[in-house]
């Protein structure tokens, strides 16, 4: 994942996910970062009631994740037209749109 680029649709993915977990939950998003997302199986957040939004916050995070990874291999960022993440990729040189 690249957590750089501001201008790539992971950004676009990463802010329809954070208004999905508004839409569910009172609770405050989390920063998301490497460690997060590496370490979500284990996330449990305080104070949760039958573990109902520590589940749903794991997965947002995983199908977010899945979702940029596909995403990584086929698109370049739309601004700075820099190839994400795999850019020896052969599927690298299309775009998503």
């Amino acid at each position: 994942m690249r957590l750089g680029c501001e201008n790539s649709k992971q950004v676009q993915v990463w802010n329809m996910t954070k208004r999905t977990w508004q839409r569910l939950t009172d609770r405050e998003w989390p920063t998301i970062s490497l460690g997060l997302i590496g370490g979500v199986a284990a996330l449990v957040l305080k104070e949760d009631l039958f573990d109902k939004d520590s589940e749903r916050l794991r997965i947002l995070i995983t199908m977010t994740t899945v979702e940029n990874s596909i995403m990584n291999m086929v698109s370049q960022c739309s601004k700075c037209s820099k190839a994400l993440h795999y850019p020896n990729h052969a599927l690298s040189k299309f775009q998503l749109n």
